[in-house]
């Protein structure tokens, strides 16, 4: 049987996305020595907390390790926001900080960005 002949045609499809593409953000981890931690007693500045007396939620102490950390996990569309406290251990000194956990070769480790001196670029090319 022969084939009819038909005249060439485009067929234009638009593309539509089957899923969400989150922005990713490039964040240094910039705290000086101190504590991270969660204020869940409602006293500013970090309380160990005792037998008898009711402290903040550790969550880890040290240095920011100093480096920007890139396509950071977990941060919220609109960019990354204070989600616990860190306080100096020389002055004393307690601000709002972003937390984050985020693992390399096999180890998981916490990382803190100031809020008030944030140093956070978006990469959108990071997707």
């Amino acid at each position: 049987m022969k084939m009819r002949w038909e005249e060439p045609r485009i067929e234009v499809q638009k593309f539509i996305p089957n899923e969400y593409v989150a922005a990713c953000y490039n964040i240094s981890c910039n705290v000086p020595s101190g504590v991270g931690y969660y204020e869940t007693n409602g006293e500013p500045g970090y309380q160990e907390g005792g037998w008898f007396t009711k402290g903040d939620e550790f969550i880890a102490s040290g240095t920011g390790c100093g480096t920007t950390h890139y396509g950071v996990p977990g941060v919220p569309d609109d960019g990354p926001v204070a989600n616990a406290m860190w306080q100096e251990s020389r002055s004393g000194r307690y601000y709002s900080v972003f937390y984050w956990e985020q693992s390399s070769w096999g180890h998981s480790s916490s990382h803190f960005s100031k809020v008030e001196d944030a140093d956070w670029e978006k990469n959108p090319n990071a997707s």
